[in-house]
């Protein structure tokens, strides 16, 4: 089977189990597994997978099909202009929390000193991104 058809099964998998992001979320677990950009995905899609990479492709799309977040799929998450390492357990950066980010920047940007503190609230990422 080539990218293109499974990209097609999965995007209808998830469909049908109400997953908003599916195309996106299908073609994200595909570079995942290439270990390859997405834009990769997108431009190959002919190329054909080996069946232990198909097998593993369809584990992946089960498991977002159950709810499961593509961070701890892919084991990192983008946030702020950094990316996290996460794994379960762990909270998942959000993209709202970055205005968090923003807000603080903004109303800190005439004072030479910062300091935060984030305790206990998941990757540290907030604190990071400073």
């Amino acid at each position: 089977m080539n990218i293109k058809a499974a990209l097609i099964q999965a995007n209808q998998k998830l469909k049908r189990n109400n997953i908003f992001s599916h195309k996106l979320d299908s073609e994200i677990l595909m570079s995942n597994l290439l270990k390859k950009e997405r834009e990769y995905v997108i431009l190959n899609l002919n190329k054909n997978l080996s069946n232990s990479q198909l097998i593993s492709y369809r584990k992946l799309i089960n498991e977002r099909s159950r709810g499961k977040p593509i961070g701890y799929l892919v084991g990192k998450k983008e946030f702020w202009k950094h990316e996290f390492y996460i794994e379960e357990g762990v909270l998942i950066p959000r993209p709202d929390t970055e205005v968090i980010i923003e807000q603080v920047l903004e109303l800190s940007k005439n004072k030479s000193k910062l300091k935060v503190l984030e305790v206990g609230i998941g990757s540290g990422c907030i604190l990071l991104s400073f």
